[in-house]
Protein backbone atom coordinates (compact mmCIF):
# COMPACT_ATOMS: atom_id res chain seq x y z
CA UNK A 1 0.00 0.00 0.00
CA UNK A 2 1.28 3.58 -0.92
CA UNK A 3 1.93 6.47 1.79
CA UNK A 4 -1.46 8.38 2.04
CA UNK A 5 -0.37 12.16 3.01
CA UNK A 6 -3.32 13.41 4.87
CA UNK A 7 -3.33 17.42 3.62
CA UNK A 8 -3.08 19.30 0.54
CA UNK A 9 0.08 21.46 1.23
CA UNK A 10 2.62 21.04 -1.27
CA UNK A 11 1.69 18.40 -2.60
CA UNK A 12 2.46 17.74 -6.62
CA UNK A 13 -0.30 15.59 -7.08
CA UNK A 14 -2.73 17.80 -5.93
CA UNK A 15 -4.84 20.60 -8.19
CA UNK A 16 -7.91 21.82 -9.16
CA UNK A 17 -9.35 20.72 -12.13
CA UNK A 18 -10.78 23.93 -12.26
CA UNK A 19 -7.78 25.88 -12.77
CA UNK A 20 -6.58 23.33 -15.46
CA UNK A 21 -6.05 24.65 -19.09
CA UNK A 22 -9.21 24.51 -21.18
CA UNK A 23 -8.76 20.67 -22.47
CA UNK A 24 -9.41 19.39 -26.02
CA UNK A 25 -12.27 17.00 -24.97
CA UNK A 26 -13.41 17.22 -21.50
CA UNK A 27 -12.19 18.24 -18.12
CA UNK A 28 -10.12 15.21 -16.84
CA UNK A 29 -8.18 13.86 -20.49
CA UNK A 30 -5.21 16.08 -19.68
CA UNK A 31 -5.11 14.34 -15.70
CA UNK A 32 -2.52 11.22 -15.63
CA UNK A 33 -4.57 8.53 -14.12
CA UNK A 34 -2.13 9.24 -11.29
CA UNK A 35 -3.09 12.49 -10.34
CA UNK A 36 -6.91 11.44 -11.04
CA UNK A 37 -6.80 8.76 -7.91
CA UNK A 38 -4.10 10.55 -5.51
CA UNK A 39 -6.91 13.53 -5.64
CA UNK A 40 -9.70 11.39 -5.26
CA UNK A 41 -8.33 9.56 -2.25
CA UNK A 42 -7.17 12.87 -0.58
CA UNK A 43 -10.51 14.81 -1.51
CA UNK A 44 -12.75 11.98 -0.16
CA UNK A 45 -10.60 11.40 3.70
CA UNK A 46 -10.21 15.06 4.02
CA UNK A 47 -14.11 15.55 3.95
CA UNK A 48 -14.46 12.36 6.15
CA UNK A 49 -12.48 13.54 8.60
CA UNK A 50 -14.27 16.89 8.53
CA UNK A 51 -17.36 14.50 9.44
CA UNK A 52 -16.15 12.61 11.44
CA UNK A 53 -16.25 9.15 9.18
CA UNK A 54 -13.64 6.59 8.79
CA UNK A 55 -11.09 7.62 6.47
CA UNK A 56 -11.50 4.91 4.11
CA UNK A 57 -9.83 5.85 0.87
CA UNK A 58 -6.41 4.37 0.12
CA UNK A 59 -4.13 4.23 -2.75
CA UNK A 60 -3.57 0.59 -3.80
CA UNK A 61 -1.28 1.36 -6.84
CA UNK A 62 -0.35 5.03 -8.32
CA UNK A 63 -3.12 4.07 -11.20
CA UNK A 64 -6.13 2.17 -8.58
CA UNK A 65 -8.10 3.52 -5.79
CA UNK A 66 -10.08 1.93 -3.46
CA UNK A 67 -12.48 2.99 -0.58
CA UNK A 68 -15.00 1.88 1.55
CA UNK A 69 -19.00 3.57 2.25
CA UNK A 70 -20.58 2.57 5.46
CA UNK A 71 -24.09 4.54 5.59
CA UNK A 72 -25.11 2.79 8.88
CA UNK A 73 -28.85 2.63 8.64
CA UNK A 74 -28.99 5.85 6.18
CA UNK A 75 -29.77 4.20 3.35
CA UNK A 76 -32.61 6.41 2.01
CA UNK A 77 -32.73 6.88 -1.83
CA UNK A 78 -33.31 10.49 -3.92
CA UNK A 79 -36.30 8.60 -5.42
CA UNK A 80 -38.96 5.65 -4.72
CA UNK A 81 -38.34 4.11 -7.87
CA UNK A 82 -36.24 0.69 -6.86
CA UNK A 83 -32.25 1.12 -6.95
CA UNK A 84 -32.14 4.61 -7.12
CA UNK A 85 -28.92 5.78 -5.50
CA UNK A 86 -28.86 6.51 -1.67
CA UNK A 87 -28.77 10.10 -0.80
CA UNK A 88 -25.45 8.99 0.85
CA UNK A 89 -23.95 8.13 -2.38
CA UNK A 90 -24.78 11.38 -3.88
CA UNK A 91 -23.60 13.59 -1.85
CA UNK A 92 -20.01 11.48 -1.71
CA UNK A 93 -19.97 11.59 -5.63
CA UNK A 94 -20.17 15.42 -5.31
CA UNK A 95 -17.04 15.24 -3.08
CA UNK A 96 -15.32 13.19 -5.51
CA UNK A 97 -16.87 14.96 -8.80
CA UNK A 98 -17.95 18.52 -8.17
CA UNK A 99 -21.04 18.86 -10.30
CA UNK A 100 -19.55 21.76 -12.16
CA UNK A 101 -16.63 19.36 -13.56
CA UNK A 102 -18.36 16.84 -15.17
CA UNK A 103 -18.80 18.00 -18.80
CA UNK A 104 -21.89 16.30 -19.94
CA UNK A 105 -23.09 13.73 -18.25
CA UNK A 106 -25.38 10.62 -19.06
CA UNK A 107 -27.21 8.81 -16.49
CA UNK A 108 -27.82 5.19 -17.69
CA UNK A 109 -30.36 2.93 -16.64
CA UNK A 110 -31.72 6.15 -14.76
CA UNK A 111 -35.36 4.77 -13.75
CA UNK A 112 -37.02 8.51 -12.19
CA UNK A 113 -34.33 10.57 -11.57
CA UNK A 114 -35.85 14.09 -12.60
CA UNK A 115 -34.55 16.43 -15.73
CA UNK A 116 -31.31 17.71 -14.89
CA UNK A 117 -28.13 18.62 -16.59
CA UNK A 118 -27.43 15.32 -18.03
CA UNK A 119 -28.84 12.95 -20.49
CA UNK A 120 -30.96 10.27 -18.82
CA UNK A 121 -31.21 6.47 -20.52
CA UNK A 122 -33.72 4.24 -19.71
CA UNK A 123 -36.48 1.76 -21.27
CA UNK A 124 -39.49 3.11 -19.18
CA UNK A 125 -38.74 6.90 -19.28
CA UNK A 126 -42.49 8.14 -18.54
CA UNK A 127 -41.09 12.36 -18.94
CA UNK A 128 -38.32 11.98 -21.32
CA UNK A 129 -37.71 15.75 -22.71
CA UNK A 130 -35.49 16.47 -25.56
CA UNK A 131 -32.04 15.33 -24.95
CA UNK A 132 -33.00 12.28 -23.13
CA UNK A 133 -33.06 8.87 -24.91
CA UNK A 134 -35.60 6.20 -23.84
CA UNK A 135 -34.52 2.77 -24.91
CA UNK A 136 -31.93 -0.03 -24.75
CA UNK A 137 -29.01 0.80 -23.00
CA UNK A 138 -26.88 -1.28 -25.59
CA UNK A 139 -28.05 1.02 -28.13
CA UNK A 140 -26.90 4.48 -26.93
CA UNK A 141 -23.71 4.22 -29.25
CA UNK A 142 -26.34 4.64 -32.06
CA UNK A 143 -27.30 8.14 -31.25
CA UNK A 144 -24.23 9.33 -29.30
CA UNK A 145 -20.66 9.19 -29.94
CA UNK A 146 -17.39 10.67 -28.38
CA UNK A 147 -19.74 12.48 -26.71
CA UNK A 148 -19.85 12.45 -23.03
CA UNK A 149 -17.29 12.90 -19.96
CA UNK A 150 -19.06 10.96 -17.13
CA UNK A 151 -21.80 8.09 -17.98
CA UNK A 152 -23.07 6.92 -14.48
CA UNK A 153 -24.02 3.64 -15.21
CA UNK A 154 -26.73 1.63 -12.52
CA UNK A 155 -28.01 -1.96 -14.57
CA UNK A 156 -29.64 -4.67 -13.39
CA UNK A 157 -27.11 -6.67 -10.98
CA UNK A 158 -28.59 -10.46 -11.78
CA UNK A 159 -31.32 -12.11 -13.91
CA UNK A 160 -33.61 -11.84 -10.27
CA UNK A 161 -33.23 -8.20 -9.46
CA UNK A 162 -33.69 -7.38 -12.76
CA UNK A 163 -37.07 -9.24 -13.20
CA UNK A 164 -38.56 -8.89 -9.22
CA UNK A 165 -37.26 -5.33 -8.78
CA UNK A 166 -37.32 -3.79 -12.15
CA UNK A 167 -39.82 -6.45 -14.40
CA UNK A 168 -37.29 -6.40 -17.10
CA UNK A 169 -34.57 -9.04 -18.63
CA UNK A 170 -31.12 -8.53 -17.65
CA UNK A 171 -29.14 -6.60 -20.23
CA UNK A 172 -26.06 -7.52 -21.77
CA UNK A 173 -23.47 -6.23 -19.91
CA UNK A 174 -20.38 -6.65 -22.29
CA UNK A 175 -22.65 -4.73 -25.03
CA UNK A 176 -23.35 -2.10 -22.57
CA UNK A 177 -19.85 -1.62 -21.58
CA UNK A 178 -18.93 -1.34 -25.77
CA UNK A 179 -21.79 1.72 -26.43
CA UNK A 180 -20.09 3.20 -23.20
CA UNK A 181 -16.89 3.07 -24.91
CA UNK A 182 -18.27 4.38 -28.19
CA UNK A 183 -20.46 7.20 -26.22
CA UNK A 184 -18.11 8.44 -24.09
CA UNK A 185 -14.82 10.90 -25.20
CA UNK A 186 -11.28 10.27 -25.01
CA UNK A 187 -10.47 9.85 -21.46
CA UNK A 188 -14.21 10.05 -20.05
CA UNK A 189 -14.99 8.48 -17.27
CA UNK A 190 -17.76 5.61 -16.44
CA UNK A 191 -18.82 5.04 -13.07
CA UNK A 192 -20.30 1.26 -12.65
CA UNK A 193 -22.60 0.15 -9.94
CA UNK A 194 -22.85 -3.50 -9.62
CA UNK A 195 -23.06 -6.37 -7.42
CA UNK A 196 -20.62 -8.03 -9.96
CA UNK A 197 -17.36 -6.75 -11.82
CA UNK A 198 -18.12 -6.56 -15.55
CA UNK A 199 -15.98 -8.30 -18.39
CA UNK A 200 -14.24 -5.35 -19.85
CA UNK A 201 -11.58 -5.23 -22.28
CA UNK A 202 -8.00 -3.37 -21.67
CA UNK A 203 -7.98 -2.36 -24.75
CA UNK A 204 -10.77 -0.06 -24.17
CA UNK A 205 -10.87 0.69 -20.59
CA UNK A 206 -8.41 1.55 -17.88
CA UNK A 207 -10.34 -0.08 -14.41
CA UNK A 208 -8.61 2.44 -11.99
CA UNK A 209 -10.65 2.59 -9.05
CA UNK A 210 -13.15 0.84 -7.07
CA UNK A 211 -15.73 1.97 -4.07
CA UNK A 212 -17.62 -1.28 -2.06
CA UNK A 213 -21.05 -0.07 0.00
CA UNK A 214 -21.42 -1.78 3.02
CA UNK A 215 -25.04 -2.59 2.82
CA UNK A 216 -27.42 -2.87 5.86
CA UNK A 217 -28.17 -6.50 6.64
CA UNK A 218 -29.82 -9.13 4.57
CA UNK A 219 -29.19 -6.71 1.56
CA UNK A 220 -26.26 -7.97 -1.03
CA UNK A 221 -23.06 -6.57 -1.40
CA UNK A 222 -22.18 -3.60 -4.32
CA UNK A 223 -19.77 -1.58 -5.66
CA UNK A 224 -19.08 1.44 -7.75
CA UNK A 225 -16.06 0.69 -10.28
CA UNK A 226 -13.87 3.19 -12.46
CA UNK A 227 -13.12 3.09 -15.75
CA UNK A 228 -11.48 5.15 -18.14
CA UNK A 229 -11.55 5.24 -21.98
CA UNK A 230 -8.56 4.32 -22.92
CA UNK A 231 -7.30 7.16 -25.52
Amino acid sequence: MLNQPNNFNNDPFLFDIQDLPNPANNLFDQVPTKQLTFQIVQKYNLWAKEKGYPQSFSLESEEFFFGRWNYGNNFKNISSYPGSYAIQEVIRFDILFPESTRGRVMHLFSGSLPPGNYVRVDHNLSDPNDIDFKGDAKDISIHFQNEFDFIFADPPWNKEHAERTYKTKLVNKEKVLKACFESLKPGGILVWKDAYKPRYSRKLFQYFGQITVDPSTGHMDRSFRFFRKVV
